[in-house]
């Protein structure tokens, strides 16, 4: 595909998305959400369903085929991190671990188990890498929360939570040791992006059977009635948003920016017609913010400056086209209010409390804190009154009130890190196309990644695999360019 028809098909798509989501929003108001949905799932059933089925299935095939041990085992990490029930503080008082939680816990000590046989019977070096590197520097967190074991208020929680981490850190570790090319770290990205669109497929399936529960319309929230959830498994409507518009990055990326001309632009343009409805019916601001800015990013980093222009003075435009002549200035605010008042909205959705709580706690133990992992659940959310949720929604926060001034200087270095790291090694990748659009697609996607941490504990949880992977590619990029530099005529 010419760069010039790429262009054009993506200033196409997104005015046609903006189009279609001003009419859908606005016949939701009136008519209800089956007025859009039932002809929107016909036309997809009809021209998307059989092409994506049979891309799904050849791609899904020629993965398993290649599956390596160490993909296989972050497969296990992720299914570990699926949440099928969110507990309350009570039951996690009364019954620490019930039928999920020793799921849970089983399949982490199964990974821990493989990662010690490849130490000892094939002699894998991975526990170096855990201690070097990007990764080495994001092991600091973990550790150090390990260590406020023992003053923690919930020491065993504490502990648990803390190898848990650290035993992804450790799988990551072990993949980046075991690479034999660019094309086998490029695998565990294509499975981790798929994993990621299974679960927001799995969402989709939940809306059609349950609507009430998956997208909350018992609670009006904005011109689309309601904010798509995961049922089962349980999805939050935030990392619906934040999924999908990692998806949609990397749809757009491998559409406008394939130098090797190896994907099939077809499927990247279903993928992206998926991920942006899924994302616009999340109603995650900062995902939408996050999904923007990446997209600035990939258009800098790709060098597609005259794109950027075009697609800035296009959305000019066509806003002012809309706020002039139509009421999409109203159903805009009314979206982004998600049925919130102006004050509720400046409080972030009642998170500011939450941290104002936190502070007040941090001012009195701001150098040990009160147990990694433990002290936003167990004494912040505790004192508040808060028990349906499991963390205070920031990643930047949660570290000063579980390990103090040191923990979050340890989860900034690291972070600072991975930035540097990527930025690095793009900039060092200029002659090896293929790997600088892997790091590319990577930096895109720790922007939003970025965005939505001060907003939910995506970095430093067990299930922040997307963060992980970036982590993953970071130190991939790194000693690529350091091979690079000692032998430089590498390919």
């Amino acid at each position: 595909m010419s760069k010039a028809k790429s262009i054009s098909l993506l200033v196409g798509a997104l005015l046609c998305t903006t189009a279609a989501l001003y009419l859908s929003t606005s016949a939701l108001k009136h008519k209800g959400l089956a007025f859009v949905l039932v002809p929107l799932l016909a036309g997809v059933a009809v021209f998307v369903l059989p092409t994506a089925v049979r891309s799904i299935y050849g791609g899904a095939r020629t993965l398993v085929q290649k599956l390596t041990w160490s993909q296989s085992v972050f497969v296990l990490c992720f299914i570990s991190g699926i949440v099928w029930r969110v507990r309350e503080l009570q039951e996690i008082n009364s019954a620490p671990v019930d039928a999920f939680a020793l799921l849970r816990v089983s399949i982490q000590v199964l990974v821990a188990l493989v990662l010690f046989l490849r130490l000892r019977v094939f002699r894998d070096d991975w526990p170096r890498a855990v201690f070097t590197g990007v990764i080495g520097a994001l092991a600091m967190f973990p550790l150090l929360s390990l260590v406020s074991t023992a003053w923690s208020v919930k020491p065993a929680w504490t502990c648990y939570k803390s190898v848990e981490y650290l035993i992804d850190l450790s799988t990551v570790a072990a993949i980046i040791v075991s690479l034999k090319s660019r094309q086998e770290f490029e695998r565990l990205m294509n499975i981790a992006w798929s994993l990621l669109g299974l679960m927001l497929v799995s969402a989709w399936v939940g809306a059609l059977i349950d609507p009430t529960d998956a997208l909350k319309l018992d609670k009006v929230e904005g011109p689309l009635t309601g904010r798509l959830n995961g049922v089962v498994p349980q999805i939050d409507a935030n990392s619906v948003g934040e999924w999908s518009a990692i998806l949609a990055i990397i749809a757009i990326a491998r559409i406008a920016y394939d130098p090797e001309k190896r994907f099939n632009a077809k499927w990247c343009w279903i993928l992206l017609g998926f991920a942006v409805p899924t994302l616009m019916y999340s109603q995650t601001r900062a995902a939408i913010a996050g999904f923007a800015l990446a997209l600035v990013v990939l258009l800098v980093l790709s060098r597609r400056y005259g794109t950027m222009v075009l697609l800035t003075g296009s959305g000019v435009i066509l806003g002012a086209i809309l706020l002039a002549t139509t009421n999409a200035g109203i159903v805009l605010k009314d979206y982004l209010l998600r049925g919130h008042s102006i004050q509720q909205l400046a409080d972030l959705s009642g998170r500011l409390d939450w941290w104002q709580y936190a502070v007040f706690k941090f001012d009195q133990r701001p150098w040990f804190g009160y147990g990694g992992y433990a002290g936003g659940r167990f004494v912040v959310l505790a004192g508040i009154g808060r028990y349906d949720t499991g963390d205070i929604l920031s990643s930047w926060v949660q570290p000063l009130i579980d390990t103090g001034i040191p923990g979050f200087l340890v989860l900034m270095t690291a972070v600072i890190a991975v930035w540097i790291t990527l930025l690095k090694a793009i900039r060092g990748s200029m002659a090896d196309p293929a790997t600088r659009r892997v790091l590319v697609e990577a930096t895109c996607v720790i922007t939003i990644i970025q965005i939505r941490s001060f907003f939910t504990g995506n970095l430093i949880t067990h299930d922040a695999m997307p963060f992980l992977v970036v982590v993953g590619c970071a130190e991939f990029g790194r000693r690529f360019t350091k091979l690079k530099l000692t032998c430089p005529s590498l390919e």
